[in-house]
Parts: structure tokens; C-alpha cells; sequence
């Protein structure tokens, strides 16, 4: 939609004339929010699969990620999600090996991870049929040995990314 600067006269074609303009506009702008938020969405899943690509460890690597843009009133609300059976793991990291070594036992590489209690060295505590293996593993109930998962934090890296390129996506996106 191209800028101009517009006159109404006042009269029932006027008034008819600026309300079309106004449903022209909303359209557009609607429009536009829409390719932005797919444009943002599509640049977080891409961070956030490079980084479950990129992980090292035991953890299944098969994530899916699903974008959702929903509206609520007057709000436009971008949701991705990852689901995947390991997507924790490689979000905050299990096991020393691959998450700083015997120094971040009971701490987390991932800035959430001690608030929302995902510390290197909780998992694979109380679960029957673990027991921890020599050094920096431990032994699954099938008798195989695991090193755990980095934590490459896919989808802080996806909040990351839509914050940093949010301004040049909309220059991008609204460029009139």
C-alpha cells in the first residue's frame, strides 16, 4: 500500500470513499502481520534445527517443530513448538560429558535450566534401573552405556534469533 496523503470531503460519498480506504488498509496491515509473523517463525525453527542437528550425545535428534499463529482480540500470537521424545536434553543438556565436566554438576549450561530444575547431574537420579557408570557416564536399565546430551538450547536460540532480527524483518515485511 502505497503512502499518500489523502482528502475526504465531507459527504456520504466522502465518508463511503474513507471507510473503503480504512477496509483496504486493515487488510493490508492484517496481511502484512501475517507474512511477518511467518517470516519470523520460519527463521526460529530454522535456528532451532540447526542446533538439534548440531547436538552432540545420545539423545534421539528426530524434533519436530510446529509454528502456530493464532489471534486473541487485538493480539497476533506466535507460538513454536518442539516435540520430540529427547527435546529437554538437548534444551538444558544431560550428563557431564558433553555440559562442562564435574564442575557443572548441579548447575546448567542453559540460563533457564536451574530455575526450571533441569541440572546437569539430576537425571538420571531415582530412576530404577540407572546406575551411574565410571567417570562421566552412567548405564541405561539396557546395559548401555550413556554420555548424555549437549545442551545446545534450540529453542532459546529460536527466541534469540526472532528478537535480534525482529527490526530488519519489519523494515523488510512493512517496506512501503
Amino acid at each position: 500500500m502505497t503512502r499518500r496523503k489523502r482528502v475526504y470531503p465531507l459527504s456520504v460519498d466522502g465518508i463511503d470513499r474513507l471507510v473503503n480506504d480504512l477496509e483496504e488498509y486493515k487488510r493490508w496491515l492484517l496481511s502484512k502481520t501475517e507474512q511477518l509473523l511467518n517470516e519470523l517463525s520460519s527463521r526460529g525453527i530454522k535456528t532451532a534445527s540447526e542446533r538439534v542437528r548440531s547436538a552432540h550425545g545420545d539423545s534421539d535428534k528426530n524434533v519436530a517443530f510446529v509454528s502456530d499463529i493464532s489471534y486473541s482480540g487485538n493480539s497476533v500470537i506466535l507460538t513454536i513448538t518442539a516435540e520430540g521424545e529427547d527435546i529437554l536434553f538437548i534444551e538444558f543438556g544431560a550428563g557431564i560429558h558433553y555440559n562442562g565436566g564435574q564442575s557443572m554438576l548441579g548447575k546448567s549450561p542453559h540460563p533457564w535450566g536451574d530455575e526450571k530444575g533441569y541440572a546437569i547431574g539430576k537425571f538420571p537420579k531415582g530412576r530404577r534401573g540407572y546406575s551411574l557408570g565410571q567417570f562421566d557416564s552412567w548405564t541405561k536399565p539396557d546395559g548401555e552405556e550413556s554420555f548424555g546430551t549437549e545442551a545446545t538450547m534450540p529453542m532459546l536460540g529460536a527466541m534469540e534469533t526472532i528478537y535480534t532480527e525482529l527490526d530488519s524483518v519489519c523494515k523488510k515485511v512493512f517496506k512501503r
